[in-house]
Parts: C-alpha cells; structure tokens; sequence
C-alpha cells in the first residue's frame, strides 16, 4: 500500500509538471443531476426498508423459508441494500 501511495505521487508530480496535466475538485465531482438520480434511488430503497422494518413490527413480514421474523427481516434489508449498491454504482 505504501509503494501504491508513493508511485500515485510520483505519477500525479510528473504529470502535472512535465506534462502540464492537473486535475481539480469539479473533474472528480458528481454533477446534479447525477446526485438527483442516486437521491431518488436512495430515498426510493429507504421506503422499501423503512415498509420491511414496519411490517417486522407490526408482525406481518412476510417469512422466508427456513427463517425467524428476524432472519427473515434481515434477509429481505440485505436484498434492498444490495439493490441500492448495485442500482447506485451503474449511475
């Protein structure tokens, strides 16, 4: 890892000074729109957690096989939350 950071280094100073190559903070920020995009998708992901962990309270989860309440409510929160993951990374 310190041979990773020290190369980088290396690299970023020759291209920015032989090679009149830089890189600023707007090159490397997402744009607005992109941040909508990946709010909607959260906030759309957290209404399906937020349903899951109310149905788990009132006791009408739905259960999976082979799995408690509780297994089953995580189960189904690992399956949102890898959707999120996935659905966010392609945007």
């Amino acid at each position: 890892a310190d041979f990773m950071d020290r190369f980088a280094r290396l690299c970023s100073r020759y291209f920015g000074f032989y090679r009149g190559f830089s890189i600023g903070i707007s090159d490397v920020s997402p744009s607005a729109k992109l941040r909508k995009v990946k709010f909607d998708i959260l906030s759309e992901g957290y209404e399906k957690a937020e349903d899951a962990i109310r149905k788990y309270e009132e006791g009408t989860l739905e259960l999976r096989p082979g799995c408690d309440l509780l297994q089953s409510l995580e189960e189904i929160l690992n399956g949102i939350l890898g959707k999120l993951r996935e659905s966010a990374g392609q945007e």
